[in-house]
């Protein structure tokens, strides 16, 4: 899968982009600082595929997920993908 993140036009934001799948008809998102990689927080679903982030920490390294909803269910969580924003 591919997810690729960015730092978003103002400080504190993330950009996650990522290939659409076209069985998907929702994504669902999730991050979490790298220093407490566990502790997940669940982002808005969106039926693009890709977000921004808002409202994250200045100097925090990010961990982000991404999975698609089909028909079938929800897919498996993607490859983590890292990011520090600005």
């Amino acid at each position: 899968m591919n997810l690729r993140l960015a730092r978003g036009k103002v400080s504190g934001q993330l950009v996650a982009r990522f290939g659409k799948l076209a069985q998907a008809g929702a994504y669902e998102w999730r991050f979490a600082s790298a220093a407490t990689p566990t502790a997940w927080t669940k982002a808005e679903t969106t039926l693009a595929a890709n977000t921004t982030l808002d409202g994250l920490a200045p100097g925090t390294q990010y961990i982000v997920q991404v999975r698609a909803i089909g028909t079938a269910g929800p897919s498996d969580w993607s490859d983590a993908a890292m990011l520090m924003v600005a």
